[in-house]
């Protein structure tokens, strides 16, 4: 794998293509590139069209369809991100391109067939649910990758109900399962995903924008509630936690969730995560930081050592997301990469 050019001055290019990656129509020209990586959730990237466009692109752009077209952003010789185009844009000055990953496929894929899963690892489950999606119609071309995330789970879904894919996977995700997207995998597994750690971030490479305690997020009692297969007042409860002084209690709802050892665990992910008031951190990477672009990949650990104000930090954290801008002038390539870090533990809002 290639590491590219160092941050701040990465070279790109923009291809619009048929929904799976081919055929390729047309390269862009671009007056700016925004995209975005996330974790347990779906991105985004919004293209500035120039006006500059050869007479071959133009036609292309204009036949461009919501779903049907895809977009391809690549940084020096890898490609960074990929989607379908879901809003085009079009004004008198030119045009913009959004588009979300390919995650967002499965916010249109309904289940057609019953899902039953017994003491089953929450990764296999997560490849079942995506197998199952696109069994209906494979054109996406999405690449499922898995690594085992050792939280065995009990699930049913029964077709009657219609629910969606990505809720499902969503579910997973709050239990002890990650996804994130890159390029065009989709990847599944325990808190890391199976990325490295991507060092110690220190103020020399790491500029802190905010640095909060979100301590409205605490809980040292933590109870969710799974199925109320039994009856209404009945219900799977998975419980961590339990009586201290400051007491803060907090309920939370799975109806997927039928077995109590994975509302336990559910349970325990939030408990881990919202017992101490969980730090959450945004901010630049500097040109110069030894980071390969290519290792931002959100799940990645890493450790937040730095003076922030009045107060010093040395703690593991995990990246959360990344945002990445890039505009083109005359005088070369402007880009800034955003990191956001979260505790380590499930995916909560910050």
């Amino acid at each position: 794998m290639t590491t590219g050019k160092r941050l701040g001055c990465g070279d790109y290019r923009v291809f619009l293509q048929a929904v799976g990656g081919t055929p390729v129509l047309a390269e862009l020209g671009h007056s700016s590139v925004a995209f975005s990586r996330r974790l347990d959730e779906f991105s985004e990237s919004r293209i500035e069209l120039s006006s500059e466009q050869d007479v071959e692109c133009l036609a292309h752009l204009g036949d461009v369809s919501p779903w049907n077209h895809e977009l391809s952003i690549w940084r020096d010789e890898d490609e960074a991100w990929v989607g379908p185009i879901t809003e085009p844009l079009f004004s008198y000055e030119g045009m913009t391109l959004t588009a979300r990953d390919l995650f967002a496929w499965f916010e249109r894929r309904i289940f057609i067939e019953d899902q039953l899963y017994v003491s089953t690892d929450l990764a296999s489950i997560a490849q079942g649910y995506a197998d199952a999606a696109l069994s209906q119609d494979p054109t996406p071309n999405i690449m499922v990758s898995t690594s085992p995330t050792g939280i065995l789970g009990t699930r049913s879904i029964f077709a009657t109900l219609h629910r969606r894919v990505a809720d499902e996977l969503r579910e997973l995700s709050r239990t002890g399962l990650d996804f994130t997207a890159i390029a065009r995998e989709l990847r599944f597994g325990g808190s890391e995903i199976g990325t490295p750690s991507i060092g110690t971030l220190t103020a020399d490479i790491f500029e802190v924008t905010d640095a909060r305690l979100a301590g409205l997020s605490m809980a040292n009692h933590v109870f969710v509630l799974g199925s109320s297969g039994g009856g209404v007042n009945s219900p799977t409860v998975g419980e961590a936690g339990g009586i201290t002084v400051p007491l803060l209690q907090q309920v939370y709802t799975e109806s997927s969730i039928l077995d109590v050892s994975s509302a336990n665990v559910a349970a325990l992910t939030r408990l881990d995560l919202l017992g101490e008031p969980p730090l959450f951190v945004s901010g630049t990477l500097l040109e110069d930081a030894p980071i390969p672009f290519t290792e931002l990949v959100p799940g990645a650990l890493l450790q937040f050592q730095q003076q922030v104000g009045f107060r010093f930090f040395d703690v593991p954290m995990r990246l959360l997301s990344v945002d990445v801008s890039a505009s083109a002038s005359d005088s070369g390539v402007s880009e800034a990469v955003t990191l956001t870090l979260e505790p380590i533990g499930t995916t909560e809002s910050a």
